[in-house]
């Protein structure tokens, strides 16, 4: 090579923290941390940095965690796993240990980090019980220069919730975010206790959903009873989410026993920003005829994939029961996409629809 000279190729660096201790109790400390770099050479670089050393791999921690327990109805939380650098970690098992007795239960990260749980309370006899999340244990090391990798837990204690009469009610929480235009279920769990039922032969369940300062949505569930009996269960109800419940709601359920106790119980709901439908954009086929017109006008070819694939939708669709709106908008498609029988069946269509003066 020429002195002074980039020489092309690879360079490997093997970069370790070495120990002096002649003599220790740590499994791996005879080796050292080491970690291998490979770069290609070729230029002429000039340099430094420094990067900091964790002893914590991962954190697991509660999320939404109920404040209160309610005997006889489930507890309900996430958990989220984290590793040092604050990135969700997927595909991971997590162990939720309930109590001191080594009940636990194991959940599986989704891809966001987190996993969903619910406990059955029904064994419960304390008036709290301790939680704790965990994923992995460390290996302790008594060396003073060792760094033992450790696993953050979490650990929480749930107290139980009052009533007089021992009856609660709940509704299953929902820690997602909404989409509009559909309607969603909400499950609804009761414990009714022979104290809180007394002589009654049904309950009703009022709902009532609050946004935008105002109660947006209301109804009632019967329930049947049998008196001095306890009822236990659940009930589900629908709402149709829309823009009057965006960017959120409360939803609030309650219940007047027969001795004049109120159970209730309520959750927040997050929902998309939602819009009123201004432009006819209500069903696939509209959507499809939007953005063949788009790309056709854009111009693509009638051969590209997408227009090709919007172009056959809407001609699937020929046949359907599609609104005079979204029959015009098919029909200035196959316009532009020189489809001029198709063009011609649909402005027939249209003028058969169409109310014409005098008539």
């Amino acid at each position: 090579y020429t002195y002074g000279k980039p020489v092309l190729g690879r360079i490997n660096v093997r970069v370790c923290r070495k120990f002096s201790d002649r003599y220790n109790l740590c499994q791996g400390e005879e080796d050292g941390v080491c970690e291998e770099i490979s770069q290609r050479v070729g230029v002429e670089l000039t340099g430094e940095g420094s990067s900091e050393i964790k002893s914590t791999l991962a954190t697991v921690s509660f999320r939404h965690l109920d404040s209160h327990y309610k005997k006889g109805i489930p507890l309900y939380g996430q958990v989220f796993l984290e590793d040092a650098a604050g990135n969700p970690m997927s595909n991971e098992t997590v162990v939720v240990y309930v109590g001191n007795d080594g009940t636990n239960f194991t959940y599986t990260t989704g891809q966001d980090g987190t996993a969903e749980f619910s406990i059955d309370t029904s064994s419960f006899q304390l008036s709290s019980v301790r939680i704790k999340a965990s994923y992995k244990t460390g290996d302790y090391c008594s060396g003073h220069r060792w760094l033992t990798a450790s696993y953050e837990e979490d650990t929480r204690t749930v107290n139980h919730f009052y009533s007089r009469s021992k009856s609660f009610l709940k509704i299953q929480p929902i820690h997602r975010t909404l989409e509009c235009q559909i309607v969603k279920k909400f499950n609804v769990h009761y414990i009714l206790t022979p104290e809180g039922v007394g002589e009654a032969r049904n309950a009703v369940f009022h709902y009532l959903v609050m946004a935008k300062g105002g109660i947006v949505e209301n109804g009632k569930h019967t329930l049947a009873l049998i008196p001095n009996q306890e009822a236990q269960g659940n009930f589900l109800f629908d709402l149709p989410v829309g823009t009057n419940v965006s960017p959120s709601a409360k939803i609030l359920v309650y219940l007047v026993l027969e001795s004049g106790e109120v159970i209730a119980d309520s959750i927040t709901l997050k929902v998309v920003q939602c819009f009123e439908n201004k432009g006819g954009v209500d069903d696939e086929v509209t959507l499809a005829a939007y953005i063949a017109i788009a790309l056709l006008e854009y111009p693509l070819p009638v051969t590209h994939p997408t227009v090709r694939n919007a172009l056959f939708c809407l001609e699937s669709a020929l046949g359907g029961k599609n609104s005079i709106y979204t029959k015009a908008l098919m029909a200035y498609a196959f316009t532009l996409a020189g489809r001029m029988d198709i063009r011609r069946q649909l402005l027939q269509s249209l003028d058969e629809q169409a109310i014409k003066k005098g008539e």
